[in-house]
């Protein structure tokens, strides 16, 4: 927090939210591969939502704790993260997933994942996208 001119209201820097908010992107990686329900949830604010690939969404920090929970007995994996950029209060992440999925099946796909950071610097939202081959 950077302090206005009479030193009573705190003012939120955009570039130290972007800041907090890449690092907490990171962050949820190292949970996510680690199993760390709990420390996943720390880093989401309390309205967060999940906007899934099937388009289910997962909404609130405790019911996304609870589906992440729930989702971990049947999957293993890693995200391999290569690029991270931050801009007007999103953070984009590129990288590579392998693993297991709840329903057992391989997956091995290349993502881009869209968060939105809310001024305390937690993730409001997030948004996955895979890259699939077009035939034809």
């Amino acid at each position: 927090m950077i302090w206005g001119d009479d030193s009573t209201e705190p003012v939120t820097s955009a570039v130290v939210v972007a800041g907090i908010g890449v690092e907490h992107v990171w962050l949820s990686y190292d949970y996510l591969d680690r199993g760390d329900v709990d420390g996943y949830g720390s880093l989401l604010a309390p309205d967060a939502v999940l906007v899934r690939p099937d388009g289910r969404d997962v909404r609130g920090r405790a019911a996304i704790e609870g589906w992440l929970a729930a989702r971990a007995s049947g999957t293993s994996g890693t995200n391999t993260v290569t690029s991270v950029f931050a801009a007007a209060g999103n953070v984009i992440a590129i990288g590579h997933y392998a693993g297991i999925d709840a329903e057992g099946h391989p997956r091995d796909v290349d993502f881009t994942d869209i968060f939105t950071i809310a001024p305390s610097g937690l993730l409001r939202s997030m948004k996955r996208y895979f890259f699939v081959h077009l035939s034809g």
